[in-house]
């Protein structure tokens, strides 16, 4: 499990021990919806056996973002197994509006078993949508909101269970706007 350490420093933010943030530092919250500005942290890092002969960029959170198909962020456990929900969180900038998000695996069956969508306005407290956004998971799933939202921070809890581990190679928004 990850319990890493975030530091926030005007509008850099340092993820330390787990998370990933990929490209610049931000210069202007004008481009929060651009995934480069994004922090990723899983609550599990790829630290099993079975994840060693694997390259960072099939493992690293970093890959979950970055914009290359062929790099990935993965759990390197069967899903549900843990006994501790599995949970990814993207950090916005700044607020943005998003009407959904997407998750891409190209690694057959490393999609979310089963998923459940939250919400944060200041990036640390997390409630569910209402209605609430839960359902099966695929390995290309685009999880649409009823209404647009304004959120800092967003949570996908994989809550089902399977034999395969859960990768991201690209997670993304839908109709992403900066307020």
């Amino acid at each position: 499990m990850c319990s890493g350490l975030q530091l926030k420093w005007f509008l850099l933010t340092f993820v330390i021990g787990c998370g990933a943030k990929v490209g610049m530092p931000i210069t202007s919250i004008d481009n929060a919806c651009d995934h480069v500005t994004w922090t990723f942290v899983p609550n599990f890092l790829c630290d099993t056996p079975e994840c060693v002969p694997l390259p960072a960029d099939q493992k690293d959170p970093a890959g979950a973002i970055d914009g290359d198909l062929a790099t990935r962020w993965t759990s390197g456990r069967s899903q549900g197994s843990g006994g501790v929900a599995e949970t990814v969180t993207v950090t916005f900038a700044a607020p943005v509006t998003i009407r959904g998000i997407s998750l891409l695996t190209t690694v057959a069956d490393d999609g979310p078993a089963a998923y459940r969508v939250e919400h944060s306005e200041d990036g640390v407290a997390f409630t569910g949508f209402n209605p609430p956004l839960a359902g099966a998971g695929s390995d290309t799933l685009t999880i649409q909101l009823p209404v647009a939202a304004t959120t800092h921070a967003v949570r996908v809890v994989q809550t089902g269970g399977k034999t395969h581990g859960w990768s991201i190679n690209e997670l993304s928004t839908v109709g992403c706007s900066v307020n």
